[in-house]
């Protein structure tokens, strides 16, 4: 008799963790980033998550995409502007051509986007160009403590808001624990009611020292 045709079932494998993207040589950032910016196309997000992998290990390979990235953050895709904003706080480590302060009036006005997601990623960014460049401590600072008042859709939105906040202030810890704002706002959040964001408080609040005269 005949073999059967009908094609044999194959055993699915366990799901498993996801494999994180692998870094980008740099002949491939700009291909990557130039399918970012193709709004219909399906791969623009994968093109993202190898970007800020590759911004994430070797940002010297990204920053000569610097404009490029930039141009994302006024695009309609909000995925692609979250990634945007992740790859260019990257950059700072090795904006040898000063663009980062030129550019973050604009970059710190996303914290105040009135998107809860939009303004976490930035506030984080902020942290992470703060650490780069801690030269820009008078101009990130005030725009961070400045969260509490910044427009969200519900209270737990803002919560959520200065949790972040608190972990952008605790990566840069010795360069500004000792600003009276700064002290005053984790005292502020020891009894957040979001439990999370009064833990971290109270990490910081146990480091900060006591309070200012």
């Amino acid at each position: 008799m005949p073999k059967s045709t009908k094609s044999r079932s194959k055993k699915s494998k366990p799901a498993g963790k996801k494999v994180a993207p692998r870094p980008l040589s740099p002949s491939s950032v700009p291909q990557a980033v130039g399918r970012m910016s193709q709004w219909k196309s399906t791969d623009r997000f994968a093109a993202g998550r190898q970007v800020i992998a590759t911004a994430e290990k070797s940002a010297d390979r990204v920053y000569p995409q610097f404009e490029a990235i930039a141009a994302l953050l006024d695009g309609p895709c909000t995925i692609i502007r979250w990634n945007a904003l992740r790859i260019l706080s990257h950059m700072a480590a090795v904006d040898s051509a000063g663009k980062i302060p030129a550019f973050l009036d604009k970059y710190l006005g996303y914290i105040r986007d009135g998107s809860p997601i939009t303004a976490g990623t930035a506030i984080a960014g902020a942290g992470g160009i703060l650490a780069s460049r801690p030269d820009l401590l008078d101009r990130i600072l005030p725009t961070l403590l400045d969260v509490e008042t910044a427009p969200f859709p519900t209270p737990e939105c803002r919560h959520v808001a200065i949790g972040h906040t608190l972990d952008a202030l605790a990566a840069n810890w010795p360069a500004v624990h000792t600003h009276p704002a700064v002290q005053a706002l984790v005292r502020r959040h020891l009894k957040n009611p979001r439990p999370a964001v009064a833990r971290r408080a109270a990490r910081l609040s146990g480091k900060a020292g006591p309070p200012p005269c």
